[in-house]
């Protein structure tokens, strides 16, 4: 459901500069594997993921200056309800948003373009071979 991320967060989140971080940094997929089995197996760890990932967006979404500025002023939004109605409104309103988005189209039609050309240079390449 939607609201199960806001009960139980995932706790890796990126919280570079901050004193604490919610999760594991890794450089490979098999590092990746491990810290996920290490927070699956270990509930202690997990729990103290977790409420540092709840702390860390506190600290981001609470109206309070953002760490991140050196002027001291905030570049997000200052509640968890703006930034609730706007994942909601995004949502709602997605099949309009994306066919406004001129951009996007762009790059999807070009991207699948590239793809029918590159199978029809594979098909090519293939009919070649058979001769």
């Amino acid at each position: 459901s939607e609201l199960e991320s806001e009960s139980e967060p995932m706790p890796a989140t990126t919280t570079f500069g901050q004193p604490k971080f919610g999760g594991y940094v890794a450089s490979s997929s098999a590092d990746f594997c491990q810290a996920a089995v290490d927070l699956a197996e270990e509930p202690a760890k997990y729990r103290e993921a977790v409420d540092v990932g709840w702390q860390t967006l506190h600290a981001h979404f609470s109206g309070a200056a953002s760490p991140h500025r050196q002027d001291g002023t905030q570049d997000v939004p200052t509640d968890w309800q703006h930034v609730w109605r706007t994942m909601l409104n995004t949502k709602a309103n997605l099949a309009g948003r994306r066919s406004s988005d001129f951009t996007q189209a762009m790059l999807w039609h070009n991207g699948s373009r590239s793809t029918e050309y590159f199978s029809r240079w594979i098909e090519a390449k293939q009919r070649l071979k058979s001769y």
